[in-house]
């Protein structure tokens, strides 16, 4: 039965075209993969360009609010802040009224205020949806010791990431500023 298709022209003229055809329709198959995969791959590392760039930008925005509230605090404290017990409803207010931060801490030098001992600290941050305040600095957190007070002594400084003394589960970097002011007696 296929001897009679082996001599016949148009059978073998059909067998060559479709041949033809498939071999054809491979090559342009993988031409296509080949051309989409790289349109598409350039396409993916433009975007995640393009998505890097504008996270550094909000980054970016971000760092620059945070470094603000310590630049503007500085100046008030030294001018204005004579009742230390004060200091708890600034860093207080300072983290309720500025969401892109989780706490606030304005820690001084060992009896810098000789009635509030070596340790003073207020420090208020974010405990879910409230804002708590402690005094932190003692025997159990001794903040003179730790990279953030050590790195703010002479210039302005951001911390390696820590464990945060109010909520030990948040890691959490620090921007610190130093402030000068002669001692209250």
């Amino acid at each position: 039965m296929f001897g009679r298709y082996k001599r016949s022209f148009p059978a073998k003229l059909s067998l060559y075209v479709i041949s033809f055809i498939t071999l054809l329709s491979f090559v342009l198959v993988g031409v296509f993969y080949h051309y989409s995969t790289e349109t598409l791959s350039q396409e993916a590392e433009d975007k995640i360009e393009s998505m890097a760039d504008r996270a550094n930008l909000r980054v970016s925005a971000l760092l620059s609010k945070v470094e603000k509230i310590p630049d503007n605090l500085g100046w008030m404290i030294v001018e204005y802040v004579k009742e230390p017990d004060s200091l708890f409803s600034i860093t207080r207010r300072i983290v309720e009224d500025n969401r892109e931060i989780f706490g606030c801490a304005i820690a001084f030098e060992p009896y810098y205020f000789p009635g509030k001992g070596h340790y003073f600290a207020p420090y208020s941050y974010m405990d879910g949806d409230q804002v708590k305040t402690i005094q932190v600095g003692g025997d159990n957190y001794n903040y003179f010791e730790k990279g953030w007070y050590k790195g703010a002594r002479k210039q302005r400084y951001w911390s390696k990431p820590y464990r945060d003394a109010g909520d030990p589960d948040v890691i959490t970097t620090s921007y610190a500023v130093p402030f000068m002011t002669k001692r209250i007696s």
